[in-house]
């Protein structure tokens, strides 16, 4: 009697499984990227704590009053209230460049003051004034003579503006335009020392134009939004990284 053939033979498994092999210019692409996104996100997280700050600041000096700007020590506070006693320097105006109101153009006008009781003079910005029809027309400033008692709060520029090109205050007639109030470059160019900070005139003193002076442009809470947008970005690269580089592998056992 023939035996017959088992049922199961000669029939073979297919099994699966997962590789996942990237290649090395993948892997330091994605780790770039990686690296971009987190330092992004990392950037927007510093600037909210920073812009946060400041707003506290500013909101805890509100009903404080004005300390006179002779009687500081040290470094005061940023926006922190002062008062003064001085003169305008009605000669050397200087002109804040690209400043908009209202979607108008338009400059702040800058100008220095002998301080009485002290040394060194105090930028005043006073606001912000039209631009005219043409970049060559220049507003007119009208001087104000005499010794002024003047208010306002201490703003510190910034160290590191954005400027569309080299910021250099030439020779020219005054007032003179300039781009950012880079304080060193000032000290040069009006020929004299001056205290490290500009003060924002009053919404309410005399002998300013407009004024809405803004403590930031941005809401602290929005760069927290920025940050989580690039947190993502980072998140959803390394899942395409995973799918491009996880393939499924089939093999046959007997």
């Amino acid at each position: 009697m023939q035996n017959k053939p088992s049922p199961t033979a000669n029939l073979s498994i297919t099994r699966h499984s997962w590789q996942f092999a990237p290649k090395l210019w993948s892997v330091i692409a994605t780790l770039l990227g990686l690296a971009i996104f987190i330092s992004l996100g990392g950037w927007q997280l510093h600037r909210y704590e920073v812009k946060q700050a400041q707003k506290q600041l500013f909101e805890m000096q509100i009903n404080q009053a004005a300390k006179p700007l002779v009687t500081l020590k040290d470094k005061p506070l940023n926006y922190l209230k002062i008062s003064w006693q001085g003169q305008f320097i009605n000669q050397m105006q200087l002109i804040l460049d690209n400043r908009t109101q209202n979607h108008r153009p338009g400059y702040e006008v800058i100008t220095p003051m002998r301080i009485q009781g002290s040394s060194r003079w105090l930028l005043v910005n006073r606001g912000w004034v039209p631009a005219g029809r043409t970049r060559a027309q220049l507003p007119a400033i009208k001087a104000v003579n005499g010794l002024l008692t003047l208010a306002g709060r201490i703003y510190y520029p910034s160290k590191s503006p954005y400027l569309l090109a080299k910021q250099s205050v030439t020779k020219a007639a005054w007032p003179r335009r300039i781009q950012a109030v880079d304080l060193k470059l000032l000290t040069r160019t009006l020929g004299h020392s001056l205290y490290p900070f500009v003060a924002l005139l009053g919404a309410k003193q005399a002998h300013g134009f407009t004024r809405h002076w803004l403590v930031q442009t941005i809401e602290p809470k929005k760069h927290i939004g920025y940050a989580i947008q690039w947190f993502l970005f980072a998140a959803i690269l390394t899942g395409i990284f995973i799918k491009m580089n996880l393939k499924r592998v089939e093999s046959n056992e007997e």
